[in-house]
């Protein structure tokens, strides 16, 4: 049987984290899209810009900016992974704990 640990664990993450706090904080400043011609358009705060128009230090910029998101993305992933294996580590403790005796205070 073949399991599909990323959707698994997506399924897993939307019971966990219903709201994503960290986008929900997140101020979104800058979109893209493309028009019928499929030309790139940057959407930046109330403004539009085809990207290909853009000067080449503002094309690294939006590239720089693609990487960061996808690395916030990889480290918010990875920060729900461990919160997902620290709640099993949690239910797993109470589970034999709730076996044990506790100490009695005096």
């Amino acid at each position: 049987m073949k399991i599909n640990l990323t959707k698994d664990i997506k399924i897993s993450l939307k019971i966990l984290f219903p709201i994503n706090l960290v986008y929900s904080l997140k101020e979104k400043t800058m979109e893209e899209t493309t028009d019928g011609a499929n030309k790139q358009k940057l959407k930046f705060d109330d403004s539009e810009y085809f990207l290909d128009d853009l000067p080449k230090e503002a094309k690294q910029l939006v590239m720089g900016l693609r990487t960061a998101d996808a690395q916030t993305k990889m480290y918010e992933d990875t920060l729900k992974l461990i919160a997902l294996g620290k709640n099993k580590m949690v239910q797993d403790l109470k589970m034999i704990l709730d076996k044990i005796e506790p100490i009695q205070n005096a």
